[in-house]
């Protein structure tokens, strides 16, 4: 989505946005991955893992929990000062708690 347009608001105004280049959803997903990985033992381990970031990258980390396409992030709501717990269950990484 890097380029130049112009947005309207409610208001009526007209703004110039301009946006950079960004990352691919593809790219936030590795390194989504990455910090799945890397966590991966320690909560194997028997330690609880807490991660504070903006709701995007940790929808797109839950995905990456399951093993599902970073696409599914669209579907999992995370509104603001609400927590989600991933964990393990028979084996298989999933959602045990979500937006409370």
């Amino acid at each position: 989505m890097e380029g130049h347009h112009e947005e309207l608001l409610p208001t009526g105004q007209h703004i110039a946005v301009s946006n950079g280049s960004g990352e691919t959803l593809e790219e936030v997903a590795v390194r989504a991955k990455n910090v799945t990985q890397a966590l991966r033992p320690v909560i194997e381990a028997g330690h609880n893992v807490l991660l504070v970031a903006h709701a995007h990258i940790l929808r797109i980390l839950a995905t990456q929990w399951l093993e599902v396409d970073p696409a599914f992030a669209k579907h999992l709501r995370m509104d603001t000062a609400h927590f989600s717990v991933l964990g393990g269950y028979k084996g298989d990484n999933v959602i045990e708690h979500w937006n409370d």
